[in-house]
């Protein structure tokens, strides 16, 4: 595997994890109470909630010196776990145990195979019909906006992609310190040469923990990441004042980049 190969693998990874605790985990706890604003503020306030959220669920536990990879986990699990439970007033264990019983009748044999589909099918039915009905509004109804979208990200990729593959190294002299700081982080040394590791640096330590990616891939791409998100948050801005008008948005975007050419 040459090394522009290796890293298109970690970019990909990296968008994935991020996407993941920064946008995913933010809409699947908040999602509810974030129905009656637009989808370009929906999304932008995710992306302010998680990103949030892992600053100082790390600032916290550094403070307290019980920053790891396990606390990072539980941490991020419980805060999530709860905010979900109590916005969808889900009941966990009396689902768990509804499917207990139901396997407990299956494997009695006392409920058929087919009434035991039938049964789950009926209990996963408000899932599925609130999928499709997200499908339907965000998707099918939104094809030129999801096919501007794709423009706009490959755009992106050519103007500024190709060069993290083929430049291997640091972008910026003082990216060694900014390294030095966030492996302090890993010692809980919060606070290392008077210097406090804000913003990126957490996230980057956090990355690094949970994920196990390591830090000096993650600074080395890190930049790219910037790009992507500093465009995408110009365009949910964008769509958000421009209300119906959502070719303007993406429009602000290529504009946006087109100083690059």
């Amino acid at each position: 595997m040459s090394m522009a190969d290796l890293t298109t693998i970690q970019i990909i990874e990296l968008f994935v994890i991020y996407g993941l605790v920064v946008i995913l985990l933010p809409a699947l706890a908040f999602g509810p109470r974030m129905q009656k604003f637009t989808f370009p503020l929906r999304m932008m306030a995710y992306f302010v909630l998680g990103n949030f959220f892992v600053i100082n669920l790390v600032l916290y536990l550094e403070l307290l010196h019980l920053s790891y990879r396990f606390t990072l986990i539980v941490g991020t699990l419980v805060f999530y776990g709860a905010i979900f439970l109590k916005v969808h007033d889900a009941h966990p264990v009396k689902m768990f145990m509804r499917f207990l019983e139901l396997m407990n009748r299956r494997y009695r044999r006392s409920m058929g195979r087919r009434s035991f589909w039938r049964v789950m099918r009926k209990q996963t039915a408000d899932f599925r019909h609130s999928l499709w009905q997200w499908m339907v509004t965000y998707v099918f109804k939104r094809i030129p906006e999801w096919a501007a979208f794709v423009g706009l990200t490959t755009l992106i990729w050519y103007l500024f992609g190709h060069s993290f593959l083929v430049n291997l190294g640091y972008g910026a002299s003082d990216i060694p310190v900014h390294n030095m700081w966030i492996n302090e982080l890993s010692k809980n040394n919060l606070f290392c040469d008077g210097i406090y590791p804000f913003g990126m640096h957490a996230e980057v330590y956090y990355f690094h923990q949970v994920f196990r990616m390591d830090t000096y891939v993650l600074l080395r791409i890190w930049g790219l990441l910037n790009i992507y998100t500093v465009t995408f948050m110009l365009v949910g801005f964008l769509a958000w004042a421009c209300k119906d008008a959502t070719y303007l948005a993406f429009l602000g975007g290529f504009l946006y980049l087109a100083p690059v050419f």
